[in-house]
């Protein structure tokens, strides 16, 4: 098995496709649904990137809200 953080690395290419799709949208927040899979096991995730997570990641700052993904 991999030991790697799955979760972070989802969370990090939703960010990141937020910030390659954002100049076509001009949306303040994306939803992204995501799929990992760990052997037959999926996982199916929801993430909410909004324009303030966006920002916090691009200075390095920890963001002052709080993010849920499904």
């Amino acid at each position: 098995m991999n030991n790697t953080n799955v979760e972070a690395q989802v969370i990090a290419e939703a960010i990141a496709a937020f910030q390659t799709n954002y100049d076509l949208k001009c949306l303040s927040a994306m939803n992204f649904p995501c799929i990992t899979m760990a052997g037959t096991q999926l996982t199916f995730y929801l993430i909410l990137v909004t324009m303030e997570l966006n920002n916090t990641v691009i200075v390095g700052q920890y963001p002052t809200a709080q993010t849920m993904v499904l």
